[in-house]
């Protein structure tokens, strides 16, 4: 019954107060077994913790940020080296922090977005500035309940390594969600991302005046989304590590 309540609240509000609301949602991860060695066992506890994000709304502005106070871990432990005849190997403990929070200013109007990335790996900050992505979303005949509201799946496939999976309830008509997703008839609940990170819905304040978002400062350099990427994909080159073969490392004892 308190869900029911819940729910019918929330539509009431969202009726009242249309686009302008504060939207809370938690993230859990899990590592696949095959990417367990790639992790100390300190970094896999840190992934594994639950965390908060804010969506902040005021008709075409958003805000997507995460409140979560991130902790650096260590993400690689060991690495690899040979050398040139490849008689011998050489295990080098290593310590490289590899956490990165960012927050995105959407504006949906204009169809672009704003992020900025906290890198600690080289203690720094990334702006990226981009088009806002449209996503080719497939929506599907699955029904499911969550927090006491009809939701229905949808998918979408934006690289060959991403897949996102959501719900969403047509009962909260706010086009939004985590991160930069948008294009559905109705709030998303629930993300699954490439099935081992999941956002859920917490709660929804709503707003009887529009919210202040702040339109951020503008930078002298910005990089596209494009361009992160390849910061990132560079960086995991350079983190190849077999952690069995570390005799130093945690559970190897």
């Amino acid at each position: 019954m308190r869900l029911k309540y819940l729910f019918f609240f929330i539509l009431a509000t969202s009726m009242m107060y249309g686009q302008n609301a504060k939207i809370y949602y938690s993230k859990t991860s899990d590592v696949p077994t095959e990417y367990v060695k790639y992790f100390t066992d300190d970094a896999i506890k840190e992934l594994k913790k639950k965390q908060y994000y804010l969506l902040l709304i005021n008709d075409s502005i958003k805000f997507f940020t995460p409140i979560t106070k991130f902790k650096s871990f260590e993400s690689v432990d060991t690495l690899i080296t040979r050398n040139k005849k490849k008689e011998n190997v050489y295990i080098n403990k290593v310590k490289i922090s590899q956490t990165a929070t960012r927050n995105y200013y959407i504006n949906y109007k204009k169809q672009y977005y704003v992020s900025k990335i906290n890198y600690s790996l080289y203690n720094k900050f990334f702006d990226v500035k981009d088009t806002l992505p449209k996503y080719k979303w497939k929506i599907l005949n699955e029904i499911d309940t969550i927090n006491g509201m009809i939701a229905q799946k949808a998918m979408t496939h934006p690289k060959p390594n991403l897949l996102y999976e959501v719900w969403f309830t047509e009962d909260i008509p706010i086009d939004a969600g985590p991160f930069l997703l948008h294009g559905l008839p109705g709030l998303i609940i629930k993300l699954v991302v490439n099935q081992h990170v999941t956002f859920s819905l917490e709660k929804i304040v709503y707003e009887k005046n529009p919210l202040k978002i702040q339109k951020p400062k503008k930078e002298k350099k910005y990089i596209s989304e494009e361009q992160w990427n390849q910061i990132l994909n560079k960086n995991r080159k350079k983190s190849k590590i077999i952690k069995e073969k570390c005799s130093t490392c945690a559970n190897n004892n």
